[in-house]
């Protein structure tokens, strides 16, 4: 499969780029299936992606939006992702689409993700007629593990933390 390198002159025009291909992914899946489904990741990277998405003319009322991870911690931390989500995606024309939210009120990370994983069964699986199309319209997990519900960090920095890929200090050369 060959690649091709797409350049940008700033951070906006890649945003905005990568906004016309996912809602046309989107609109694709919705005149397919009459619905889509789209997971997204947390942390400050993609705010200018999700702020262009949102202006995109797409059946906003046939999406489902979910996140691939989030943090133990209510909706209204600055530090989770569903807040996010709600203020830079779940906005504009946007705001008609469907949230299913990760972070559940619940006494454990464990009984979150339980429910989490429940709530999200019922989302349509993403079309896979292309792997570009098949990541950027990714629903969800098969399931949820508890990590993927964290109290302090990121599933990603989880496992980044406990990798046995680590970088090694170089022996000494003595």
């Amino acid at each position: 499969m060959a690649s091709t390198l797409h350049s940008f002159a700033s951070a906006a025009d890649l945003a905005g780029s990568l906004a016309d291909k996912v809602a046309d992914t989107l609109s694709a899946a919705i005149a397919a299936r009459g619905t889509a489904s789209i997971a997204v990741s947390g942390g400050s990277t993609p705010k200018v992606f999700f702020q262009a998405l949102s202006t995109r003319d797409i059946a906003w009322d046939k999406v489902t939006i979910t996140l691939v991870d989030e943090r133990f911690v209510p909706a209204d931390n600055a530090r989770s992702n569903h807040l996010l989500v709600d203020a830079n995606l779940l906005q504009n024309k946007a705001r008609a689409a469907r949230f299913l939210p990760l972070y559940q009120d619940a006494a454990s990370a464990e009984e979150a993700a339980r429910i989490a994983t429940e709530k999200t069964k019922a989302i349509s699986s993403p079309s896979t007629s292309s792997s570009w199309a098949w990541a950027a319209t990714a629903t969800r997990p098969r399931s949820f593990p508890a990590a993927a519900i964290s109290p302090r960090r990121s599933m990603h920095r989880r496992r980044a933390a406990s990798s046995p890929w680590k970088r090694k200090e170089p022996a000494s050369r003595a």
